[in-house]
């Protein structure tokens, strides 16, 4: 018996030793864009829904972050009102998840990237319309909860 429970505490072991070593191997879970209209920042009850999707999911999840980038069309001075445009897009939807969703802003990396890495190279006005974004990834720690629970009773005994 005892050889019997000590052969399953080292598959337990074993098992634990993988969650440690992949601690930090996220895996994008969920994804959302939220889309802007020309020279705006504000949520539209359109992207507001969407945000309440994806937070949704958030809540039992404890090993998360979010990515949140802003973008801009490409119409308008780059270096500096773009710029800034697309950090007040990010801002916009990091308020909206901290506030109504009491997501904690430390799990929230954001940045506003103007004009760069465009959906859409086209030129015309449904072209720079795609561009104007706000994309929001959720990121998961990739560990079996059943290894870390079974580890959990464990180190209680």
């Amino acid at each position: 018996q005892a050889t019997q429970m000590a052969d399953a505490n080292s598959g337990d072991l074993n098992k634990l030793r993988d969650v440690v070593a992949n601690i930090d191997d996220y895996k994008m879970q969920t994804a959302a864009t939220v889309p802007f209209a020309f020279d705006k920042w504000a949520l539209t009850p359109s992207a507001k829904e969407d945000l309440d999707s994806l937070a949704s999911g958030l809540s039992s999840d404890k090993s998360f972050v979010i990515s949140v980038e802003g973008f801009t069309d490409s119409t308008g001075n780059r270096s500096s009102y773009n710029d800034a445009l697309s950090r007040k897009r990010a801002d916009a939807v990091v308020t909206y998840l901290v506030a109504k969703h009491d997501i904690p802003i430390y799990r929230i990396h954001m940045i506003g990237l103007g004009e760069e890495k465009p959906v859409d190279e086209g030129k015309d006005r449904a072209a720079r319309a795609k561009n104007r974004r706000v994309e929001v990834k959720v990121f998961t720690a990739d560990i079996d909860s059943s290894t870390a629970t079974t580890a959990s009773r464990q180190e209680q005994q």
